[in-house]
């Protein structure tokens, strides 16, 4: 069965929904329905971390940029390569926003985008081409970056169940303090476990690749447009306690940052005697934290032995509250 994060797929329904709207809109309604879906967008980390990237690329790439400013004398042609592909799909319905936020609604909205239309008998008709041929596939596209992070946290979570269902005692036994005398817990045996997972569950290259000079996420695994780094802590409730914790959400956003990933990942291990909760009140699924444009996903491993689940009240519990985590 598959892994559905009750987060993501709030957002895949509520981009769902936006874009049910502006395909079913009429025509007079369209322009301000379109400006609505994509300030809207804008309240939805994952996607309005997407859509920054690609009004960048609408100002910075030489290929978007000529795209977006046709000569008039021929239909444009959409470049190939996805990203700049999805940067100009943007960039045409940014011109209808753009329209409405100046009082410019209706036909004279539409017809800022005649130049990337063709021949068409009205402007109805070249409005449903623009639906069809420009909102619809850019829509497409920003749903297709959360099935990416739901699929990464689908694999996280089995490792979660997996670790805590069955591999207690055996993590203890080859990574925890009874090894030996004054041992300790280390992130790299851990780190390690987890990429052994990984690879186990199909996913070819599952190490670091330093691509940042001054720090390096613990594992980096490959995508087709962005890599996803995934950060790893251990909170043992001493030296590696709860500020530990919060360093590895910083870190997990300074990674999502600079790999231009929507999405980041923290794995923290609790080893600590005692069961770690992350939120004052927890929902359903991975906690997540939305801080500048990103979507941080905390999956908290209990890898020490804490009784039955029933008995969990009688068991002491460290909590980090969403203020913290802000």
């Amino acid at each position: 069965m598959r892994f559905v994060d009750p987060h993501i797929e709030q957002d895949r329904e509520w981009l769902r929904t936006l874009k049910r709207q502006v395909m079913e809109s009429s025509f007079d309604q369209t322009p301000s329905t379109l400006s609505y879906c994509l300030e809207s967008l804008c309240s939805l980390s994952p996607a309005s971390d997407r859509l920054e990237r690609l009004r960048h690329l609408g100002t910075t790439d030489p290929t978007v940029v000529a795209y977006l400013n046709p000569d008039g004398r021929s239909l444009p042609l959409l470049p190939v390569a996805p990203e700049l592909h999805s940067a100009c799909l943007l960039g045409v319905c940014d011109r209808i926003t753009r329209a409405v936020q100046v009082g410019r609604g209706g036909s004279v909205a539409v017809s800022t985008i005649i130049p990337f239309l063709g021949i068409g008998e009205n402007l109805k008709e070249r409005l449903a081409t623009f639906k069809s041929d420009f909102f619809s596939p850019l829509m497409d596209e920003l749903d297709r970056c959360l099935v990416k992070g739901d699929w990464l946290l689908g694999l996280l979570w089995r490792y979660k169940r997996e670790v805590e269902w069955f591999e207690q005692d055996e993590l203890l036994a080859k990574f925890g303090p009874a090894r030996g005398e004054g041992q300790d817990w280390l992130e790299d045996d851990l780190e390690r476990h987890l990429q052994r997972f990984l690879h186990r569950s199909g996913v070819a290259f599952p190490f670091s690749q330093p691509r940042i000079p001054e720090a390096r996420p613990d594992i980096v695994l490959p995508s087709e447009k962005t890599p996803l780094p995934i950060e790893l802590k251990v909170h043992d409730g001493a030296k590696r306690g709860v500020r530990h914790v919060l360093g590895g959400v910083a870190q997990a956003l300074d990674y999502a940052q600079k790999y231009q990933s929507p999405f980041g990942y923290l794995v923290v291990f609790n080893v600590a005697n005692a069961w770690l909760q992350i939120g004052a009140d927890p929902k359903p699924g991975v906690p997540r934290v939305d801080k500048q444009n990103k979507a941080i996903f905390i999956v908290p491993i209990q890898v020490t032995r804490m009784g039955a689940p029933s008995k969990r009240n009688t068991y002491p519990t460290t909590v980090i509250t969403e203020e913290q985590l802000q």
